[in-house]
């Protein structure tokens, strides 16, 4: 992993030196070496790198919006990564906007923002606010991944935490109820998502008073750690 940073650093300099900062291979460069920094865990340095990406992005003519908007969105994500909430949402609703306008609804770029946005709302502790979008993000990804993908399942996952946080509804049972078959078909009954998603049932189970079907789930993760 460390020999991943250094030679993405080094490829940085040596593009540096070859085109000067305001060309678009140093910058894509340059942000390729952010995405490593952060997946090391130096989350400071690839905020501050993502930063300086953002702002020659726009200083250069030969950057195509589409990859201003990618930086953009990277660097909220390096924001809420250290708990900049607000400034992370402002910032992927400005990408939203412009990914609609620019690539249309059905974009999978578009559907990244519409997903970042709800995520944001929550982080803010707003999750009504969330569902809209969360709820948007589901039937996009329905109709572009199908309803059986794992992609889907994860937006289903999603609208029904946000939904939780605003109120345990049958709605939100029957999200999580489809999360726990569609995990169970796709990775199997032993997997660690297959196993969280029967947590979550169980925990949307006893909230409405569902005791009985609380503790059959519950009693199947248990059964299947033993196993």
């Amino acid at each position: 992993e460390i020999s991943l940073g250094l030679v993405g650093s080094e490829m940085c300099i040596r593009d540096r030196r070859k085109w000067g900062d305001l060309h678009p291979i140093t910058i894509g460069c340059m942000n390729s070496l952010a995405c490593t920094l952060r997946t090391l865990g130096e989350r400071q340095e690839a905020r501050c790198l993502r930063q300086r990406v953002v702002d020659l992005a726009r200083r250069t003519p030969g950057v195509s919006p589409v990859s201003s908007l990618s930086f953009e969105s990277n660097l909220a994500c390096s924001l809420a990564d250290d708990g900049d909430y607000q400034e992370a949402l402002e910032m992927d609703e400005r990408v939203l906007q412009k990914r609609r306008e620019l690539l249309g609804e059905y974009h999978v770029d578009t559907l990244q923002s519409l997903t970042h946005v709800g995520v944001g709302y929550l982080e803010c502790g707003d999750p009504e606010q969330a569902v809209p979008f969360l709820r948007r993000a589901l039937d996009v990804t329905s109709k572009v991944a199908g309803p059986d993908h794992t992609s889907t399942l994860d937006a289903k996952a999603s609208l029904a935490s946000a939904l939780g946080q605003v109120k345990v509804t049958d709605e939100v049972v029957e999200l999580k109820k489809d999360v726990v078959d569609g995990r169970r078909r796709l990775l199997g009954p032993h997997h660690p998502d297959t196993q969280q998603a029967e947590g979550n049932l169980a925990m949307a189970y006893r909230a409405i008073g569902r005791i009985k079907d609380c503790l059959l789930y519950t009693s199947d993760a248990a059964d299947e750690e033993d196993s």
